[in-house]
């Protein structure tokens, strides 16, 4: 099976205003095969979540516990300071992101995010 647990970090990570995110080599390719020539499984998800960075996230950030196996991180937007700010840019109502990630539990066991 699958683990999605990489993508699920990687987003929370990629969004988050506090953090200067690292993207490591290994997640993005093979390291045992020539250099940038195998992409890894994770490839896809991971460089699409780059560019949402890159596209969507600014503004001030609010993260929630909405659960024990569940959290919510918004970025707000452009100019968005918080979740009363009506926003002081053009791009304000365009911009901003949304990442909701959660253990999934088996047999009293929380085994893989999403």
């Amino acid at each position: 099976m699958l683990s999605i647990t990489f993508p699920a970090q990687y987003a929370i990570l990629l969004s988050n205003k506090d953090t200067v995110p690292q993207i490591y080599y290994g997640d993005l390719y093979n390291e045992t095969a020539q250099y940038m020539q195998e992409k890894s499984i994770y490839y896809d998800a991971i460089t699409t979540l780059m560019k949402a960075r890159k596209q969507f996230v600014s503004g001030g950030q609010t993260m929630t516990k909405l659960s024990d196996n569940l959290i919510a991180s918004v970025r707000y937007g452009k100019g968005v300071a918080n979740a009363n700010s009506e926003g002081t840019d053009s791009l304000s109502r365009t911009s901003g992101m949304a990442v909701i990630v959660g253990k999934q539990s088996t047999n009293g066991r929380a085994n893989n995010f999403y």
